[in-house]
């Protein structure tokens, strides 16, 4: 699934994303796919798909599509940080090579696992949306990959998870967690 996660109302550099490689990430375990210097033709995608609506854009055709060339599989280690610009096509790609024994992989083995980042600039985050992410730390519910946006993936209705939460309760569960600054710069807190 050749795509970009920056679509039609977001123009020019608006968020690097990426991830944390758990493992090695090779040509036997498969990764991330990216087209290099494909975000200077963001604008071109786009207009090849003129009715695309959010942030997740598949690029059309992919297998005739000229704009899918020199695919490069991106080849980490444990450990690395892999960051690209939103506008870079890109996908996961299954193994390259067949994943054998004798090369370290046993069949039963996870092949990989990673840690997605995005980063904004923070002044992008409306003073509502830093409560939210305070909100949804708690309540242990996921959003976008866009940090200064407030897209939540939960069950159920968000105003029904939130409901308990007053900022009075926010801030005494921070306390009584023992959330760090460190933390709290990620959800978005002032420093």
């Amino acid at each position: 699934w050749w795509h970009v996660d920056q679509g039609h109302g977001k123009r020019g550099v608006q968020a690097i994303q990426g991830f944390v490689s758990l493992y090695d990430g090779t040509a036997e375990t498969g990764g991330l796919c990216v087209i290099p210097g494909s975000h200077r033709g963001h604008d071109g995608l786009l207009a090849q798909v003129p009715n695309a609506s959010g942030d997740f854009v598949m690029v059309p055709s992919p297998s005739t599509n000229p704009i899918i060339r020199d695919g490069k599989l991106i080849v980490c280690k444990a450990g690395d940080l892999v960051l690209w610009d939103s506008r870079t096509i890109h996908c996961n790609n299954p193994s390259l090579t067949t994943p054998t024994e004798e090369g370290g992989y046993p069949h039963d083995q996870l092949l990989r696992a990673a840690i997605y980042v995005c980063m904004t600039p923070r002044y992008k985050a409306s003073s509502n949306v830093i409560t939210m992410r305070r909100k949804a730390f708690l309540a242990g519910v996921g959003t976008s990959h866009w940090p200064h946006e407030f897209h939540p993936k939960c069950p159920g209705e968000i105003d029904t998870v939130f409901q308990k939460f007053t900022d009075k309760k926010v801030e005494e569960a921070f306390v009584d967690l023992n959330v760090r600054e460190e933390q709290r710069s990620l959800i978005g807190d002032a420093w």
